[in-house]
């Protein structure tokens, strides 16, 4: 198909350089928002999804689809996440990046370079290796894959008996097609934010030439899906007023004017409870036995 593979180059192409990349989100995630969004996940202000993840092994080899620079990768080594990672993306450039990074982490890691292993490969075609992880993770990728079925299908047939599964990703409208109430209460919201504090002067849906080409295509149907084919262990629906946590300086703000934050936090709670659609997860999911079969355990060899 032609026209499919001119956009899965623009897709490679648009996150060698995009606007906005992992080091971004770790500087603003930090503080009263980091402990916020660690709690929601996890139940545990101390606890990352990937650290709560690493939690559940001991874990021989896992498999990140989707890479974020070197960031989430470099999180889950440290936390011994396994002894073995290998990490898949449609980018050479996006791999480059998280190569290097990691080459900076490795001598204060316990992980050596030899587990350690970097596959271009396009997540709605790739062919994973048969019963060979021990734990498949994906953070923020999944939303940009439009071969759905198929790539879980690819993850269930890569797990070992009792081997586990678990998204982290953006979850709420395709193609970031904000609803009307959710939108409209966030930026009520950020319109009580100093406008120095902004990165964003009013929250909207972004204009298609601002977007990859695969950007959330399925993105409202990946918890279902994922559902349907693995057995869940934790399911965690965040960001009810999505994207107002990602709109304002909230390092800057903590220290400068705390009580801003905390209404920016109360903001979001009030969102849930409201019942607004959430529009990211941290989910886990387990590999269910085969009829008949006897009950199934992560293994760590």
């Amino acid at each position: 198909d032609p026209e499919y593979r001119r956009r899965a180059a623009a897709e490679a192409a648009f996150w060698a350089a995009p606007p906005f990349n992992s080091e971004i989100f770790e500087r603003l995630h930090v503080g009263m928002l980091k402990r916020f969004i660690d709690e929601s996940y996890t139940g545990d202000p101390t606890r990352s999804w990937l650290a709560d993840l690493a939690r559940r092994g001991p874990f021989a080899r896992a498999a990140a689809l989707g890479s974020t620079e070197g960031a989430r990768e470099g999180e889950w080594l440290a936390a011994g996440g396994s002894r073995r990672l290998d990490v898949y993306d449609i980018s050479p450039a996006v791999l480059a990046k998280a190569r290097a990074r990691l080459a900076r982490r490795l001598g204060r890691l316990r992980l050596p370079r030899r587990g350690l292993r970097f596959r271009v490969a396009d997540l709605n075609f790739v062919a994973l290796p048969r019963a060979r992880y021990d734990v498949v993770w994906t953070s923020a990728s999944l939303h940009h894959v439009t071969n759905l079925e198929y790539l879980l299908a690819e993850v269930e047939r890569s797990l070992r008996p009792g081997g586990l599964f678990a998204i982290h990703d953006y979850t709420g409208e395709p193609r970031l097609r904000y609803g009307a109430e959710r939108l409209a209460l966030a930026n009520a919201a950020l319109r009580r934010v100093p406008e120095r504090f902004r990165l964003l002067p009013e929250l909207a849906a972004p204009a298609e030439s601002d977007m990859s080409p695969f950007e959330a295509v399925r993105s409202d149907e990946t918890l279902a899906l994922a559902r349907e084919r693995f057995e869940a262990l934790h399911v965690a629906e965040v960001d009810a007023l999505y994207p107002l946590l990602l709109a304002a300086d909230f390092p800057r703000l903590e220290r400068e004017e705390p009580a801003r934050v905390a209404e920016l936090l109360e903001a979001e709670r009030a969102g849930r409870a409201a019942g607004l659609r959430r529009c990211s997860v941290y989910a886990v999911f387990r590999k269910r036995a085969r009829a008949g079969g006897p009950p199934q355990r992560p293994t760590t060899g």
